[in-house]
């Protein structure tokens, strides 16, 4: 009888441990990764819109998977932080901004040609190698969307669609990598950025148009070119804000908070010539009635984006959704931390988690495809968001660096393009510059 329940109890638990035994901790890694940057998006005003129920893929995504606010740089200026979480370094190592950009948000100045007009910032300023190099170099096809500061296209494992190729699809050259597919992408981008009708403004329209855009020539190439990472970008929320959160909050402190007001601009004798912004004066109440729930309601209009972009995307995907900053008024100069969500495999349901910053985005994505981690990078596999004991059976891998002689001794010089002037335009718009 003994016999004969040992024999049951081996037929029963074999395949079992036959399905266990075939299995490596390697197995615990996503199958594809995606990485989503909404820029400017902040929990204040996530947060209150779950609660009410109006942000269910945001709230899904919360419940099962790692959330948190994510540290960023002071001063939050985009170009430099969307650069560092490319990168995981720093920007005087990544050179974009820093030193050579001050003066004007987003610009590039030579301070030793001040005569110059100042440049805007360009992919190939950039002096350290960007997640969608390293991953070309390592042969694992990488996908890149409307990614900040990622004009002139570079060539990778897989393509990139430049911001400026969302913005003014046909009006500038090196838009598209490769080069073979521009034309059909950029006629998708044309066609499919349709008017929208959503808000009772045309530039809340016009920006809603844009990532509606995106989402949709994102799903077009993930299927056409099976990346198995992808980095996408929408930036409606944060042109949002700029324009809209003075009736959204029009009371909220930051508006008058000399922590919050930008560095005026000063002559080359130190002296102040000018301010970006503008005194605060707190809109009509009819405008405030008009234009108020713009903000809440354009994230509403990305939680169904998001809806859309993972259930189109399909099974198997990892995602992480960061922004780089939180917001406030006048221009987020001094702007809370961003958001991290992670949900997918390996991560683990962990709320409110603090610690992770924009540098600890690049390792995470290595660890998360069994590659070393950089010791030059400025931050770390976000380990504690993940499965227990999984560092444990996949230890993380450390390399010097992933920079050659070649990478680091790049001759950098800022690029024109045709539509300087309208980029210039558009950062004026949203007071980052007079």
């Amino acid at each position: 009888m003994k016999k004969l329940f040992c024999y049951i109890i081996c037929i029963l638990f074999f395949p079992i441990i036959l399905l266990n035994c075939g299995k490596s901790p390697q197995d615990n890694l996503p199958e594809r990764l995606l990485l989503l940057i909404i820029d400017g998006a902040t929990w204040d005003v996530i947060n209150p819109l779950m609660d009410e129920g109006k942000l269910p893929m945001f709230k899904s995504l919360v419940n099962k998977g790692l959330s948190g606010p994510l540290k960023t740089l002071k001063p939050t200026v985009s170009p430099t932080i969307w650069t560092c979480i490319a990168t995981s370094r720093h920007y005087k190592d990544h050179g974009i901004l820093g030193f050579k950009m001050a003066l004007t948000l987003g610009m590039w100045l030579d301070f030793n040609k001040p005569e110059e007009k100042p440049h805007l910032v360009t992919s190939n300023l950039r002096k350290t190698k960007a997640i969608w190099n390293i991953l070309s170099e390592k042969k694992i096809p990488v996908g890149v969307v409307n990614y900040l500061v990622s004009w002139p296209a570079e060539k990778v494992d897989g393509f990139i669609v430049t911001d400026r190729a969302i913005k003014f699809p046909g009006e500038i050259n090196d838009a598209v990598s490769p080069k073979e597919q521009e034309n059909e992408i950029l006629e998708f981008i044309k066609s499919n950025k349709k008017p929208m009708h959503k808000f009772n403004h045309d530039a809340a329209n016009s920006e809603l148009a844009e990532d509606t855009c995106i989402v949709d020539l994102t799903l077009h190439l993930a299927q056409k070119n099976s990346p198995r990472v992808m980095l996408v970008g929408l930036r409606g929320t944060d042109a949002i804000e700029h324009q809209f959160w003075e009736y959204y909050k029009p009371h909220d402190p930051s508006w008058t908070d000399p922590e919050c007001q930008p560095m005026p601009l000063v002559s080359s004798d130190n002296i102040v010539k000018e301010s970006l912004v503008e005194p605060y004066v707190p809109p009509p109440d009819d405008q405030i009635k008009a234009f108020g729930s713009i903000v809440p309601q354009y994230y509403i209009e990305v939680d169904h984006l998001l809806g859309k972009l993972l259930t189109g995307l399909g099974t198997g995907w990892t995602v992480i959704i960061v922004s780089d900053h939180g917001f406030t008024p006048p221009i987020h100069i001094n702007a809370p931390p961003g958001i991290l969500i992670c949900s997918g495999r390996p991560f683990i349901q962990r709320k409110n988690f603090e610690g992770y910053s924009v540098f600890d985005i690049v390792p995470t994505i290595l660890y998360l495809l069994d590659l070393p981690v950089a010791k030059d990078m400025a931050g770390i596999p976000m380990i504690k968001g993940m499965e227990p004991n999984i560092e444990k059976n996949i230890p993380v891998k450390y390399l010097p660096t992933y920079e050659t002689e070649e990478s680091q001794n790049k001759k950098v010089e800022p690029i024109s393009s045709d539509v300087d002037s309208k980029i210039m335009d558009q950062l004026k718009k949203l007071g980052y510059i007079k």
